[in-house]
């Protein structure tokens, strides 16, 4: 087959296709290369805006950090100290003789002690005497007596003795009245034999007096335990509130003692402007935490004074020139046997023995309305003889000694008061023996909760203490490092912060292993508060 070569028509029709194609072409590249241009172009742009902001933030900076600051005024915040330290024991000592809660438990013992002896009245040897005299009527007569009268403790027995004179007209039905010249005398016994023998109600106010007065000084015991915990407490809270004070105040001099320095070496160019500002935040930001533990301070020093008082029972705030140097950290306890704590507590402390008298005084009206039930069956044996002279009859009449003998039987037929009595005091001997169980569980709770507070103060003590020192050491290595150039204030500040906190938090955990230890010891029935006392392995074991 023979090809022929294309026409003329065809030839311009492709290359106005191709022409066409070309163009095309070339408009797709352009369009995207304009707006990639306008993107970097836009970009640019923005960059020199930014740059302009920073050159102008940096610009306003200096010119702050140039603006003149008001001159540091230099406030005076003495140190703490100096003076006689305020001691522990002095405040103990102050509770024991001022302090008016004790004494109003102290009252309440003398109150005790006179219920006591109101309670021995009963015993007391009492006289009485009375006198008759009818000198008008159908028998003209008239006597005159005397009687003594003894209650003893022993069975309830009482003894008595009197004299009698009567003279006169006597009627035949009073004759018992007529007596010899000189009178008559008469001595007898008064013995129980079923109510009122073991146990009476004289014996019974005797034995509940003694038992209230036994529970009026346990109680004052358990509250000068107490308060002596909570004057501790006070004690070592004022003394934190003025070490966490000159943790401050050695921070804030360290801030002031840096502004000039800081100011003659932005002068010289050493520093930025900006620093200047920087330790000046620092000092008024320490101001305010300096003027915020002189007020924590202040209250801790007026919380101590209810417990510190003068010669005349009035508070005293202690001054800030007797705070302590340094709390005294206290050596750690070898580890304690629970039970021998246990054991220990229950044997001393003063509660024990108050619900001991508790139950004892329950028992006891117990057994009163016990033998209240019975029925009461007396015995009385007197002699009595006359003395002087007389006529034949009376002398036939009256000479001899006469003995005598009587028996008394009474008793209520329903006995409801004596029944009730009885039920009521066996539901107070109830009561009071679920109390002692009760506090029994709660001493050993005591007992076990304080030994755990122990061992955490004491684990928190060592990593305060620790954490402390090396926040201490970090402080004093950025300070170099600012001094050499190689790190920034603000860093400075951060780590002298972190150190003072660290420091706080020391004394807080010394204070606190000190208050622990009180409160351990009066766990333990020891009014003992500067450290722990170990509880003796051979400690008896008294108990519920």
């Amino acid at each position: 087959m023979v090809s022929h070569p294309p026409s003329r028509d065809l030839r311009v029709l492709r290359a106005t296709q191709r022409s066409s194609w070309g163009r095309n072409v070339g408009r797709g590249l352009i369009v995207p290369l304009v707006c990639v241009m306008g993107n970097l172009q836009a970009r640019a742009q923005e960059l020199e805006a930014e740059e302009r902001n920073r050159e102008r933030a940096r610009a306003q900076a200096a010119e702050a950090s140039r603006a003149e600051l008001k001159p540091l005024t230099m406030k005076p915040h003495p140190r703490t100290g100096g003076g006689r330290p305020l001691l522990l024991q002095d405040v103990l000592r102050s509770v024991d003789k001022h302090y008016p809660v004790l004494r109003i438990e102290a009252q309440k013992v003398e109150a005790a002690e006179g219920k006591r002896m109101e309670a021995r009245g009963v015993f007391d040897l009492k006289a009485s005497a009375s006198g008759y005299l009818a000198p008008v009527g159908y028998y003209d007569y008239g006597y005159v007596e005397t009687k003594l009268e003894q209650a003893t403790p022993f069975w309830g027995i009482s003894v008595f003795g009197g004299w009698r004179y009567g003279q006169g007209d006597i009627p035949p039905y009073y004759g018992y009245l007529e007596t010899l010249r000189r009178g008559e005398v008469k001595a007898g016994i008064v013995v129980p034999l079923w109510r009122d023998g073991r146990i009476d109600s004289r014996r019974t106010g005797r034995r509940r007096s003694d038992l209230a007065w036994q529970a009026a000084k346990r109680a004052y015991d358990a509250a000068r335990l107490k308060i002596a915990v909570e004057a501790t407490s006070a004690y070592w809270n004022w003394v934190a509130a003025g070490r966490r004070y000159e943790v401050i105040r050695s921070l804030l001099e360290l801030a002031e003692q840096r502004d000039s320095q800081i100011t003659q070496q932005v002068e010289a160019g050493a520093e930025a402007s900006l620093t200047i500002l920087e330790n000046r935040r620092a000092i008024l930001q320490r101001r305010v935490a300096i003027v915020r533990s002189e007020r924590a301070l202040q209250a801790a020093a007026l919380s101590l004074s209810l417990y510190l008082r003068d010669s005349q029972g009035r508070p005293r705030n202690p001054s800030t020139q007797q705070l302590p140097s340094e709390i005294q950290v206290l050596p750690a306890l070898p580890d304690l046997s629970q039970d021998d704590a246990i054991r220990r507590a229950l044997k001393l402390r003063p509660e024990i023995e108050g619900y001991r008298a508790e139950v004892a005084r329950a028992q006891t009206e117990v057994d009163l309305a016990k033998n209240q039930v019975a029925p009461k069956l007396d015995m009385t044996l007197a002699a009595s003889r006359d003395l002087g002279s007389g006529s034949t009859d009376q002398q036939t009449r009256l000479n001899p000694t006469v003995l005598e003998g009587m028996v008394n039987l009474s008793m209520p037929l329903q006995l409801r008061s004596e029944r009730g009595k009885l039920k009521s005091a066996r539901a107070e001997l109830e009561s009071w023996r679920v109390q002692a169980e009760f506090f029994y569980d709660q001493i050993a709770t005591q007992v076990r909760d304080t030994l755990s507070a122990l061992r955490a103060a004491e684990a928190q003590v060592e990593a305060a203490v620790e954490g402390a020192e090396v926040a201490r050491r970090v402080a004093e290595a950025e300070r170099t490092r600012f001094q050499l150039g190689a790190t920034s204030l603000l860093i400075v500040n951060l780590r002298e912060q972190s150190a003072a906190d660290a420091e706080a938090d020391a004394i807080d955990a010394l204070a606190n292993l000190h208050v622990v230890h009180a409160r351990w010891n009066a766990v333990m029935g020891s009014r003992r508060m500067d450290s722990a006392e170990l509880p003796s392995q051979s400690a008896p074991a008294d108990g519920p």
